[in-house]
């Protein structure tokens, strides 16, 4: 509120690290070796087409989340190797 009193917009950046994440199996387009930075090297999941659309549902999801909590827009990063570069 104080951003919109303020008359500027605010928004949330949302992503997917994909095979990039550092917890249990992540899950990736395909299961190429990723090399992260802090943890060890992993084979990630290759994604079927169940696993894309739980994504998609997800991002719709996240992005209704934020329009709820009062952020005027998303910014889907889609860079760095993250899932959906």
């Amino acid at each position: 509120d104080l951003i919109h009193k303020n008359g500027s917009a605010v928004f949330l950046q949302i992503n997917h690290a994909g095979g990039k994440a550092d917890t249990g199996r992540p899950k990736a387009p395909t299961a190429i070796e990723y090399k992260r930075r802090n943890a060890p090297s992993v084979i990630p999941k290759e994604m079927d087409e169940e696993d894309i659309a739980g994504v998609i549902d997800a991002f719709a999801k996240a992005a209704r989340r934020c329009k709820e909590a009062g952020f005027d827009g998303v910014e889907i990063h889609a860079a760095h190797g993250y899932l959906l570069s």
